[in-house]
């Protein structure tokens, strides 16, 4: 997935505060489309929320809001490989909790 795609639309979730170096997307793929809702033409969304741990993968995923089962698992299932360089407090990598929204289009 493109770096700056992620970029533009992350948010982080745990206040600002909390950290002085927010994490940053390193490399992982897009959701695949599900294969019946391609057939059917469906199109979907889904916000999911994760944290980034101190080591840059992603714990906890779960998707807050999805139109579709099959959409929110193909994301979470994506999100789970991403790999992140960790936020940072006082030069300490911390956890983070990010909120992303997916849009599936044909």
């Amino acid at each position: 997935m493109p770096e700056k795609q992620v970029a533009a639309n992350i948010q982080p979730v745990t206040p600002s505060s909390a950290y002085d170096t927010p994490p940053r997307f390193l490399k992982g793929y897009a959701p695949f489309f599900p294969t019946r809702e391609a057939k059917t033409r469906h199109w979907g969304y889904v916000v999911a929320e994760f944290n980034v741990t101190a080591d840059g993968t992603t714990s906890d995923v779960r998707a807050v809001l999805a139109t579709a089962y099959s959409f929110a698992e193909n994301a979470m299932l994506a999100v789970q490989t991403w790999q992140f360089a960790p936020a940072r407090k006082h030069g300490e990598p911390i956890v983070v909790r990010m909120r992303l929204p997916f849009t599936f289009r044909t």
